[in-house]
């Protein structure tokens, strides 16, 4: 099972980068182990949106529901998304634990994209925006339908992207201690 949800949230992630969604760029997986794109700085993992201070909230919020929309758009739900699932680096929003997420065809999917629209909603009213679980899901509907509208932050993708491609992926110390030195036994089983 832990394997298959190593699978699992390595193909989320590559589904919700192909969408222009800002998450953590996979690198590669193997076993039960996942190596992704570190976000922060300096060792100093990036502090998630329910903690961090210096935000812009509707910045943040219009952020949040663009990749709600796109994610969808790629026929994914979060399934979890909230201000837990969400780190802040800088001015960029980017969104974590994809593992859960399911395919709109899941028995569940509407659930979990409704309560999605809940747990925004709540922080974001929280915070004083006043947003409520209809509002989150009519605004997520609306740039679903508009498909001209594109994700405001592709930029920030494509330099982490360029990043890694540039010295090459199997250059990336990640992947270089998965697939070219010894992993300690305990981590793989």
């Amino acid at each position: 099972v832990v394997f298959a949800w190593t699978k699992k949230e390595f193909n989320n992630l590559e589904k919700a980068r192909k969408a222009k969604v800002r998450v953590p760029l996979p690198i590669a997986f193997t076993k039960n182990v996942l190596i992704m794109e570190f976000i922060g700085e300096n060792g100093n993992a990036a502090r998630t949106l329910r903690v961090e201070k210096n935000i812009d909230l509707v910045e943040a919020y219009f952020t949040i529901i663009n990749a709600m929309a796109n994610l969808y758009k790629a026929n994914l739900v979060h399934a979890d998304l909230s201000e837990y699932n969400v780190l802040v680096k800088g001015n960029e929003y980017i969104i974590i634990d994809m593992g859960q997420g399911v395919l709109l065809t899941h028995p569940k999917a509407k659930d979990f994209f409704e309560r999605d629209c809940k747990n925004i909603a709540h922080f974001f009213s929280k915070k004083g925006m006043k947003k409520t679980q209809q509002d989150v899901y009519d605004e997520v509907k609306k740039l679903i339908k508009d498909s001209k509208k594109d994700w405001p932050y592709k930029t920030s993708i494509e330099k982490v992207e360029k990043s890694l491609n540039s010295k090459g992926w199997k250059n990336h110390p990640a992947a270089r201690v998965l697939f070219f030195e010894n992993i300690p036994y305990r981590l793989l089983a």
